[in-house]
Parts: structure tokens; C-alpha cells; sequence
């Protein structure tokens, strides 16, 4: 019950230090609150946790895609450098 009260605090995580940034479901709640939306949390002790994520529904005139022209960039050499502190998203990455 004391973890279930802070998971949604930024940099609060139950990981050991330097393997979760603790931002994760901060970030999330957040935006759904940013969104009319909300989440909840359902855990059980050595059984697992089931998050909820609800949104409210559009009601009104579905409205127009924006469309965007954007200008002739030059290609050719470009390069993406992409750092993560997990070994799986840095290579996951570094294949795409």
C-alpha cells in the first residue's frame, strides 16, 4: 500500500540505484491528466500489477487531418546517435 501511494511520484522506483530512472508512470499520469484521462493500479504481492489507462471518449465532428508540406531536405550522410543505459534498447536501436 506505501509503494502503490508513490508510483506515480517522479523518480520514485523500487529498482536498485542506476537501473530505472523512476520517471516512467510520473510521465504517464501526467499526460493523461493532460488528456481528461486517468489511470489505476490493481497489485498483488508476488502476483503482479494490472495498470488501467482511461481516456475519454471524442464526441463532436470528426475534425480534418492536418497536412504539413514540409521543404526538400538535403540527404546523404546523416547519422543518429542514440545512448541508452539498457543493453537490449541500444541494440534494438543500433540495428534499425
Amino acid at each position: 500500500p506505501e509503494t502503490r501511494s508513490k508510483i506515480f511520484e517522479p523518480f520514485f522506483t523500487t529498482k536498485e540505484p542506476g537501473k530505472g530512472s523512476g520517471l516512467g508512470l510520473a510521465v504517464v499520469n501526467d499526460l493523461l491528466k493532460k488528456l481528461s484521462g486517468f489511470i489505476t493500479v490493481e497489485s498483488e504481492l508476488g502476483q503482479g500489477s494490472t495498470f488501467r489507462v482511461y481516456l475519454p471518449a471524442h464526441v463532436g465532428e470528426q475534425q480534418q487531418p492536418i497536412s504539413l508540406a514540409l521543404p526538400d531536405l538535403p540527404t546523404g550522410n546523416e547519422r543518429v546517435l542514440t545512448i541508452d543505459d539498457e543493453v537490449m534498447v541500444s541494440a534494438f536501436l543500433g540495428e534499425s
